[in-house]
C-alpha cells in the first residue's frame, strides 16, 4: 500500500497539470470517459486487491471496501500542499517536500485503515 500511495503520488508531481486533467477527468463527465475509465480501473482494481489482501491478512481495518476506496481515491486526487493553498502547476514542489506529502498521505491513510505504519514506508 505505501508503494501504491508513492507512486500514484510521484505521478501527479512528474506535471501537476496533468495530475489536475485526470482529477477533472474522473470527477466530471468527459467525451474521453472511456479511455479514462479503462485506465483508471486498473489503478483502482490494485487498490481494491490491495485493500481486501490487507483486510484478510488482519491489517487493514474498515467496514465497506466501496466507500473505503473512494476515501483513499479522494485523498490521493487531492490537491497536494499547505491547507488553504491552491496548487497551480507554476508552484514546483522540491523533492523534498514531495517526500513530505507522500509521507503524510501514507500516514493519514495507514491511520484511517486503523493499521500500523510499516517500520520502512518508502
Amino acid at each position: 500500500m505505501c508503494m501504491f500511495i508513492r507512486e500514484m503520488e510521484l505521478f501527479r508531481f512528474k506535471d501537476l497539470e496533468l495530475g489536475a486533467i485526470l482529477k477533472q477527468e474522473v470527477v466530471f463527465p468527459s467525451p474521453r470517459k472511456e479511455v479514462i475509465q479503462s485506465r483508471r480501473n486498473i489503478t483502482w482494481g490494485v487498490l481494491d486487491q490491495l485493500l481486501e489482501l490487507g483486510r484478510n491478512e488482519g491489517y487493514f481495518h474498515f467496514r465497506s471496501l466501496d466507500r473505503t476506496k473512494a476515501f483513499i481515491i479522494g485523498t490521493l486526487l487531492s490537491v497536494p500542499g499547505l491547507a488553504g493553498l491552491q496548487q497551480t502547476p507554476e508552484m514546483e514542489l522540491d523533492e523534498q517536500e514531495q517526500e513530505l506529502i507522500i509521507e503524510d498521505l501514507q500516514v493519514y491513510i495507514f491511520g484511517a485503515l486503523r493499521c500500523p505504519l510499516p517500520e520502512n514506508m518508502h
